[in-house]
């Protein structure tokens, strides 16, 4: 006999401030989505000083304020997940716009599988420069994949990796394992952790693909660097990661694609944003031992050190 039922319901929590036009574009592709599921899109804001909050009121969305100061990667996704509707919980940045109508289907279908805590997309680059669109590209192939932790106790780096820029889970899982809120960022990949750590599976699924990337430039590559850095020393156990062979192989492979498709003038530039990536994410992994003060020069979050140091 046919089902006919229609699919569990899901709640789209995305995280805005300042979003301008990107959180139209992505606004306008979420939906847009073909879908028989119920559907709540939950727009956090966190005081927003554009015109960004006139336009999410003109949606028929949910809409919760937040001040700036109290933002959280771990702590404001607990809240929307805390406020949403429907079993399954759809994590996204204000800047990552589907790049099709069946995003949102190919993002759940793991979920069915009760083995599968979490599932996260393809991120697809936009106008953005050679050392970003690589990034990406390395990051986020063509070929789906399962991973499990089974019986490693200090699983690798690349074991745990998760992004909540597109990503999803049914709510019992969150409740199970809900983010790390004392991380700066990378709440992600300790959720991942602990997910797996639990028995479940993470999916990546590369159909569900959104068009996101930075256009970071020196200074905001290192900064954002730095708080990975002293977020992933937390998650991985104080294992330094990724070894000086691997972050070299990268670097070449980089520099050869530069040579290719552009000209030898980018091959500066590909060195000196290598190297302040990787000095911003080695001086994060010392960062028990560097002064508030100085934590706060080097983050892209500065309120978020002022906050941990007074609990």
């Amino acid at each position: 006999m046919k089902n006919d039922a229609a699919p569990a319901g899901c709640s789209v929590i995305i995280l805005s401030y300042n979003g301008g036009a990107a959180i139209r574009e992505t606004l306008t592709a979420v939906l847009s989505q073909e879908t028989r599921r119920a559907v709540e899109v939950l727009v956090i804001d966190s005081g927003s000083s554009d015109r960004s909050i006139e336009y999410l009121r003109s949606l028929p969305i949910a809409i919760k304020e937040i001040p700036n100061e109290s933002f959280g990667h771990g702590a404001t996704r607990n809240l929307g997940a805390r406020l949403a509707s429907h079993p399954l919980l759809v994590f996204m940045s204000q800047d990552a716009a589907p790049t099709d109508a069946r995003w949102l289907e190919n993002l759940l279908a793991a979920l069915v599988d009760p083995k599968v805590g979490g599932v996260y997309g393809r991120q697809a680059p936009r106008n953005t420069h050679i050392c970003e669109r690589f990034f990406l590209e390395k990051t986020y192939p063509s070929v789906a994949a399962r991973r499990s932790l089974g019986p490693v106790q200090r699983p690798a780096l690349k074991d745990l990796f998760f992004s909540n820029v597109n990503s999803a889970c049914r709510r019992e899982v969150w409740e199970q394992c809900p983010f790390d809120e004392s991380l700066v960022m990378s709440e992600d990949q300790q959720w991942a952790k602990d997910v797996m750590g639990r028995g479940y599976e993470i999916v990546y699924e590369p159909q569900a693909a959104v068009y996101h990337s930075h256009n970071y430039g020196i200074t905001g590559v290192f900064k954002r660097y730095f708080d990975s850095g002293a977020s992933l020393r937390h998650v991985t156990g104080g294992k330094t990661g990724l070894s000086w062979r691997h972050n070299c192989a990268y670097v070449l492979e980089e520099l050869r694609l530069a040579v290719r498709e552009e000209s030898l003038l980018r091959a500066p530039y590909v060195l000196l944003y290598e190297a302040a990536r990787m000095a911003g994410y080695s001086l994060g992994r010392l960062e028990p031992w560097i002064p508030l003060w100085v934590k706060k020069r080097l983050s892209s979050n500065p309120a978020f050190w002022s906050r941990s140091s007074r609990k």
